[in-house]
């Protein structure tokens, strides 16, 4: 008898957002992207992304942390 192949598994990465390393565009961006006011000082739109959008996890007031799956092509060549 043939066992069908494991499901395929997404790896994920976590990806660090730091207070003074992101730009206002940058963040302005991201907030584009998640679906959040985009108005504001880069402290607002910094928080309001750490607080409202669903699977950020606040490491403190200056960082947090998310999880995405890994595209692929988009982490180089790692093997």
């Amino acid at each position: 008898m043939k066992l069908p192949p494991p499901p395929a598994v997404t790896p994920n990465i976590v990806v660090v957002m730091e207070f003074k390393k992101k730009s206002v565009r940058e963040l302005k961006d991201i907030a584009a992207l998640v679906n959040v006011a985009q108005g504001g000082t880069k402290r607002a739109l910094f928080d309001r992304i750490a607080t409202l959008v669903s699977g950020v996890e606040r490491v403190d007031e200056n960082t947090f942390k998310y999880s995405c799956p890994v595209v692929e092509g988009e982490m180089g060549d790692v093997g």
